[in-house]
């Protein structure tokens, strides 16, 4: 027999649904905002990232799936980590979204591209 994991009315195994779903209490109080950062200022810098991984995805001439599943993971990375952890710069989180999203929407792509882009990028930026 095989080890069939318990599911719940909407198909969802119930023993991840803790790690899927969010209270509006936890959206409310993200890690960014206990560590002081003002509603405004989370809000601006997810709308930034989003922007940025849209730029580089349209760059790179990838599926709006992909691009849309990277974004995805990014907030939800942002649900349980602060925008102002030192050794998670959110640039660097967000390409390993986006990589991550074209693994996982299997579209081909090298984390050279990615970086090559993201370093034309910046040189466009002046950053």
């Amino acid at each position: 027999k095989k080890n069939k994991k318990k599911m719940s009315n909407n198909n969802i195994p119930t023993n991840n649904r803790v790690d899927w779903y969010f209270r509006l209490e936890e959206l409310d109080n993200s890690p960014s905002r206990k560590d002081g950062l003002q509603l405004n200022e989370e809000n601006f810098c997810r709308k930034e990232l989003c922007i940025f991984l849209r730029t580089i995805g349209i760059n790179l001439k990838l599926p709006q799936l992909t691009i849309a599943t990277s974004t995805v993971f990014l907030h939800r990375f942002y649900t349980r980590h602060s925008f102002l952890t030192p050794n998670l710069p959110p640039r660097e989180v967000g390409l390993a979204c986006l990589f991550l999203a074209c693994k996982v929407e299997e579209t081909v792509l090298r984390l050279k591209d990615i970086l090559k882009e993201y370093h034309n990028l910046m040189i466009k930026m002046k950053i």
